[in-house]
């Protein structure tokens, strides 16, 4: 077996805490945030706090770069772009809860 395939299989069959975090409920696939999308509105809510830099941020499919020199920043559980999204994009996020 590849080393490779050992990480997936320890991962696979990790139990809660085994990793520092519950794999199985501290993730949060695919959330859509709560926020007006009207093209001028940059500030979108998600359901939990996020551990910092787990978050993968998606507008439209294409994966965002996190920084306040970048697409957007973190703000508590608040994803703040630096542009607003315009009516008709999708925002997508996975993340770990705190």
């Amino acid at each position: 077996m590849s080393s490779l395939e050992n990480n997936y299989t320890f991962i696979r069959e990790s139990t809660p805490g085994t990793c520092g975090y519950d794999i199985l409920n501290d993730v949060i696939e695919k959330e859509v945030p709560k926020g007006l999308l009207d093209g001028s509105n940059c500030r979108f809510d998600l359901s939990s706090d996020a551990v910092l830099k787990s978050e993968m941020v998606y507008l439209n499919g294409l994966l965002q770069m996190s920084g306040q020199d970048f697409d957007y920043y973190m703000d508590g559980k608040t994803i703040v772009f630096l542009d607003p999204p315009t009516p008709g994009m999708r925002i997508i996020c996975s993340y770990r809860k705190k």
